[in-house]
This record gives C-alpha cells, structure tokens and sequence, in this order.
C-alpha cells in the first residue's frame, strides 16, 4: 500500500516530531524559527545519522518520527528500500531545485547540497595537480593518499554514484588504484582525514563540503584547501523524506515545504556549511540522478569488499 500525503492548514495540529542527523548544523535553530513562525510545536531527536534510519526499521509501525532529516544521499536510499518512508505530493517540493536531485517517486527531497570534494595540503601542491578523483590512482600519489572508513555513507554512496556513471569494472580498478596508493590505514571520519593531511600523513584524500567548511572555520589557518574535480564533483544532500508511519503526516509535510522554501532555506543555509538546493544550479557537480544511483549502492558495498576497501580499525 502506497500513501500520499497532501499540504493543508491544520492550526490545532499535533506536534511534528523530527529525527534529524546530529550532524545537521544549527538544526534545533532553524526547527525553532518554523515553531516562532507557525506556533506548532517541533519534537526533536537526534541521532547520528545512520542509527536513525535504522532506528525506524526497529520500531516499524512504532516508530514516532513524523519527517526524517538526514546528512547522507545512502541514508535515504536505505530508508526507502526498507519501506519507512511515504511519498508526498507538493507542487513546491517537486519544482525546488535540479530534478536529479530528487526522488521521481516523491519519497525524498534535498534541502541542501553536499559536495565530494579532494583536498589537499597546500604545502605539498597546488590546486592544478589534481583534476578528477580517478587520477588519485595516480603512481605519483603512491603512499601519499587518504581514504574514509568503507563504512562511511558517503564513500559508499560516490562509488554507487561512480558505478552508475562508468560501470562496475571501471570503476573498481579506479578503486583498488585508490588503495593502493594509501598513505596510512582507512580512517573512520572526515575530521580524522582531514587531520591527517594537516599532520602530514598524507596529502590528499576525498571529503564532504560541509566538513571542510567546517573544518576551515574552526582552523582558518590551515593549510587543506579544496578542488572541485574539473569535471565535476559527485554530490551528496541534506535531505528530507515524511516517514511511512507518520502520526501527523500532514504536519510533517508543512514543515518540509517551509525548509524548502526562501525563508526555510536561508535560515537552513545559516552557518554556510551547505549549498541551498534552491541555489544550487548543477554547475559545480555531475548532473547524476541520486535515485538512480541508489540501485547500485549494494553493488557499491560488494565493490569495495573485492578491492580490499577497509572499515577504520
């Protein structure tokens, strides 16, 4: 059975309960600014990302979450295979931002853009030396590169990504070059990657955007710096889906198109971390759909096991 849910106005509605990634900057602030603007009430609960969408594969028909926010493209993908989220229908939601971006069957959104971008020690080299992620197999970058855990969703979701564009062969050898140019052991996240080029373990590696936006601020003299690949650069989202089991899907709905909409989205935008989707246009990134890519993220895991892509010890 398939549900659609429909926007209305609804001013007793019940409370909208949120399960956010933790990792969403100023998330609590923006849900507070909906609350100041509507006066419906916003229950948060923040989880790292991955333990929400599997937290409502556990709680099934329990689950108490209304909207889902989440920082990774794979997050989505999961909870929509897993049957846990609804589609929803909304002329706004449908035309906010790139097509690709979105899910053709109105489960997911993007609210925002991550970017999968190379960096590097500014130290070491210049910002011409690198130009696409394929050339980090390259022999001259042997011993001298930094890749995340296969268990990050986001490496896992660029090689889905990687698979979709160059097919599955092509794309391990891209991915066993990688390997075996390491500098030193997988690490778990992209801070830890990050410092690592900052101590001189290595030179370069593949991270999010946002994080080294974030990075750079907390450190504004560090010498990492950012390519954008020339060709473009493969893009994950902060996104939004209504959850299959909403008690208050309606409400949900209100609260996902006033994130998507001008006001939602510069306070959404606020810390500067991510690209506002309605801001976003496809010219820094490669113009793949993100639905279509989800049918390859199990290949994307199997693909990483056969080249040897560790998790972080």
């Amino acid at each position: 059975m398939s549900f659609v849910v429909a926007a209305c106005e609804a001013p007793d509605a019940p409370a909208i309960v949120v399960y956010a990634a933790r990792d969403i900057d100023s998330i609590r602030d923006v849900l507070d600014s909906y609350s100041d603007a509507t006066g419906e009430t916003v229950l948060l609960i923040t989880e790292n990302g991955r333990d929400l969408i599997d937290r409502l594969s556990v709680e099934k028909h329990r689950a108490t979450a209304d909207l889902v926010i989440t920082d990774s493209i794979a997050h989505l993908w999961t909870a929509k295979e897993n049957d846990n989220l609804r589609p929803s229908s909304s002329e706004m939601l449908e035309t906010k931002g790139p097509e690709n971006l979105r899910d053709p069957e109105k489960f997911w959104f993007a609210l925002s853009v991550i970017g999968r971008t190379i960096a590097y020690d500014k130290r070491q080299l210049g910002p011409d030396e690198v130009t696409s992620y394929s050339a980090l197999g390259d022999d001259r970058w042997r011993g001298k590169l930094c890749l995340t855990s296969a268990t990050d969703a986001d490496s896992q979701s660029q090689i889905a990504m990687m698979i979709l564009e160059h097919g599955d062969r092509p794309t391990e050898i891209i991915v066993r070059s990688w390997i075996a140019n390491l500098a030193i052991p997988v690490v778990k996240d992209h801070t830890t990657l990050l410092n690592a080029i900052e101590d001189g373990q290595c030179s370069l590696g593949i991270v999010n955007s946002d994080d080294l936006a974030r990075y750079s601020r907390d450190k504004p003299n560090t010498s990492v710096a950012r390519i954008w690949p020339a060709t473009g650069a493969y893009v994950s989202i902060v996104g939004a889906a209504v959850t299959r089991h909403a008690a208050n899907p309606a409400g949900a709905l209100r609260l996902l198109e006033w994130l998507s909409s001008n006001n939602g989205q510069k306070r959404l935008a606020g810390p500067g971390l991510t690209i506002p989707v309605s801001r976003w246009d496809n010219r820094d990134g490669l113009q793949i759909s993100l639905a279509a890519a989800g049918y390859y993220h199990e290949d994307a895991v199997k693909l990483m096991e056969r080249a040897h892509y560790r998790r972080a010890d």
